[in-house]
């Protein structure tokens, strides 16, 4: 189990192994490229739940991006 899992609230929530795989990946864009914090992922996630469109709403409130397909595509982290 990824530190990941535990590190949410302490719990982790039974999803899928894609959509777990995407929040995954998405959690580390969003630290990776210092949009948000690990505690302010951990806050809203705490709030909003433990899934993509909890990430996606602080990639909006961040970014003005409405999710991370629009992101991707808009920006040049494809490029890297």
């Amino acid at each position: 189990m990824s530190a990941l899992r535990t590190f949410l609230c302490g719990h982790y929530h039974h999803q899928n192994l894609y959509t777990m795989n995407k929040f995954e990946e998405y959690y580390d864009y969003l630290v990776d490229y210092s949009v948000a914090t690990e505690d302010e992922i951990r806050l809203v996630c705490c709030i909003n739940g433990h899934n993509v469109k909890s990430l996606e709403s602080i990639l909006y409130a961040r970014l003005g991006y409405r999710d991370f397909h629009q992101w991707l595509d808009l920006s040049c982290l494809n490029e890297q």
